[in-house]
């Protein structure tokens, strides 16, 4: 009976030896996923940094196309109240 126990007793030594391996396994595991989750954290900030300055330069260029678009048109109707001009006191005066 004492042999049987003191079997036993070896086999659950063994067991949580094993156990505490895998724990130790596991535990360095997520010591690496936490590192690279850390460092996908620090690229999405990143990410996120380039992205504001994105849309910061898209407004930019947004405005300086609508400012464009407004000189362009008001140089074609000076244009046009030019040539008018020019054909009123050419042809009807």
């Amino acid at each position: 009976m004492l042999g049987r126990t003191s079997d036993s007793i070896a086999r659950s030594h063994t067991v949580a030896i094993e156990t505490e391996e895998v724990g130790h396994g596991i535990i360095n595991d997520l010591a690496e996923q936490r590192e690279a989750l850390g460092r996908t954290r620090e690229r999405l900030g990143e990410t996120d940094e380039e992205l504001s300055r994105s849309k910061k330069l898209i407004k930019s260029i947004y405005r300086r196309i609508f400012a464009d678009k407004f000189i362009l048109i008001g140089i074609i109707v000076l244009e046009v109240i030019g040539l008018f001009v020019v054909i009123y006191w050419k042809y009807l005066r």
